[in-house]
């Protein structure tokens, strides 16, 4: 597997996250999330920030637009307020959309 970054459950970011790595997010975000692989976002974690990376999977909580350039995936227990556009989208049984898709970025 690449290179990853991790933030714990007891960690709380404000501010922008930048990079080529996997991100993944157990604790709290506040910002911007802009990322050229993966963006991870679990169970116990609370994202109030806009996302954009190349593939987003959601299975904690996430405030915000998301933009996931190859797909979004939100699992069960995900919950998204804000509008996704991506070129992909799969929303589990038990996950929550509050918001707007738009698949139009010519990817896939």
């Amino acid at each position: 597997m690449a290179d990853a970054s991790i933030f714990g459950p007891g960690t709380v970011v404000k501010g922008e996250i930048n990079g080529e790595d996997r991100v993944f997010v157990r604790g709290k975000v506040v910002g911007t999330i802009d990322i050229d692989s993966a963006a991870v976002v679990e169970p116990s974690a609370f994202v109030k920030a806009k996302v954009s990376a190349k593939e987003v999977e959601i299975s904690g909580t996430v405030e915000g637009h998301i933009t996931g350039f190859s797909k979004v995936e939100i699992l069960p227990g995900g919950r998204v307020v804000g509008n996704v556009k991506t070129a992909r989208i799969l929303i589990s049984d038990g996950a929550v959309l509050k918001g707007l898709v738009d698949m139009d970025l010519g990817e896939g």
